[in-house]
């Protein structure tokens, strides 16, 4: 599981057995436990902020908060060892979410917090702090240094790291959007051409500019690979650099093309041809590799089903 599935999973059996079994603290998990609810007190502040600065900074982690940990040995990590369950639970969850914008410089984007009620008002919580790209974070909250996670505990930065960190490239993370919708079909001697239906692009959720960008696609029987572009009027397509038929092509970008931050870029179309009247075809079934300069190459399958194809472009 990756961390927001394990986010979603934790509930007070969980908790429970973390426990019983005297479970380590370790890079991804903390535990912690509150003095007010509120978030007034100050100890509980820096561990917020010490958290979200540290945890952002490194791989990202969960706080459990409403855990006692100690060391089940003197060389040893922090283990769970007692329950101290949150009363005002709602308030907390409120503070949590307050507090957590201002606790730490630049804001970390993508944080969740849930609780996990055993009472009225009164149980744990979670706060699940993503691995950021926008790192260093700074502790706010009476800290003012920058944190990182090594093994079970939180570290003030050196200087080297934090210089290394402000001189990290950002990067950029790039998602695949498909689309499908009537785009020129035509009809002739009984059959329907569909030569464009299906729109392929690349998304830019990353920080970082993607250049140099490699696509190949592959498609099932029964598909094509549109010789016009996914835009609306045939264009907005990669150059086609080389194909084997017109199921499997291989797409660039010129040096030219730079895909930023929340950009999109069409990459090509799939297309296909039936009998008028005709109800069913296989599946659409697509092999996509895609890379950039920043961006290891990646292999990806995606199938369409039929019917997600039929309901969205009506009736043949």
């Amino acid at each position: 599981m990756n961390l927001a599935e394990i986010f979603e999973s934790i509930d007070e059996a969980r908790i429970s057995d973390f426990v019983a079994t005297q479970h380590e603290e370790h890079l991804l998990l903390d535990f912690k436990t509150i003095s007010r609810s509120d978030l007034s007190a100050s100890d509980d502040r820096r561990n917020l902020a010490k958290a979200l600065s540290g945890f952002a900074n490194s791989s990202g982690g969960l706080i459990v908060w409403g855990v006692i940990a100690r060391k089940a040995r003197a060389d040893g990590p922090d283990c769970a060892s007692g329950l101290e369950p949150i009363s005002d639970l709602s308030t907390f969850i409120s503070r949590l979410n307050e507090f957590t914008g201002s606790f730490v410089r630049p804001a970390v984007e993508g944080v969740r917090h849930r609780a996990i009620t055993i009472a009225p008002n009164s149980g744990f919580a979670i706060t699940m702090v993503p691995e950021s790209e926008a790192a260093p974070h700074m502790a706010m909250g009476g800290e003012g240094r920058y944190y990182k996670r090594s093994g079970s505990s939180f570290y003030p930065m050196e200087h080297f790291d934090i210089a290394d960190m402000f001189g990290r490239r950002r990067r950029p993370r790039l998602d695949i959007d498909i689309t499908i919708a009537p785009r020129g079909s035509s009809r002739s001697g009984g059959v329907v051409e569909h030569p464009r239906p299906i729109a392929i692009y690349v998304v830019n959720n990353g920080r970082g500019s993607a250049r140099n960008l490699f696509a190949s696609l592959r498609v099932s029987a029964r598909y094509t690979i549109s010789a016009s572009g996914p835009g609306p009027d045939g264009r907005g397509g990669l150059t086609k650099l080389s194909s084997d038929g017109n199921r499997q092509v291989s797409f660039g970008g010129d040096s030219q093309l730079v895909i930023h931050p929340g950009m999109r870029q069409g990459i090509a179309a799939v297309g296909f041809s039936c009998s008028a009247g005709q109800t069913t075809l296989p599946d659409l079934e697509m092999l996509l590799e895609l890379a950039a300069d920043d961006v290891p190459l990646s292999i990806t399958t995606h199938t369409i089903r039929w019917e997600t194809i039929l309901s969205a472009l009506g009736t043949l």
